[in-house]
């Protein structure tokens, strides 16, 4: 029994983040002749893990408030006004 030459590898069944596989197959390019040893149907097939890299990961941006303005006048001069302050968002999250 004669194997052929390789076949190209397939592409792998998973990009990254676990773990995928990728083969390869090869065939007979002659038979065992009489009284020879036939070709075990193992050697036909070559698998090997792949995509075991984790995949691109996105780094968490935390949101970040800005520093507090200064409080504003009261809306009246007794009984019952109010005040208030504001602030803006320094940092947005990306998530």
């Amino acid at each position: 029994c004669e194997w052929a030459e390789w076949q190209d590898w397939m592409a792998c069944s998973k990009t990254c983040g676990g773990v995928g596989q990728q083969s390869r197959v090869r065939s007979i390019s002659q038979d065992a002749t009489v009284g020879g040893a036939g070709c075990a149907a193992t050697d036909a097939q070559e698998v090997v893990p792949c995509g075991e890299q984790p995949c691109h990961v996105v780094v968490c941006v935390d949101g970040e408030w800005g520093e507090w303005n200064e409080w504003t006048i009261c809306s009246k001069s007794c009984l019952g006004g109010f005040r208030w302050h504001s602030r803006r968002v320094a940092v947005e999250a990306n998530r």
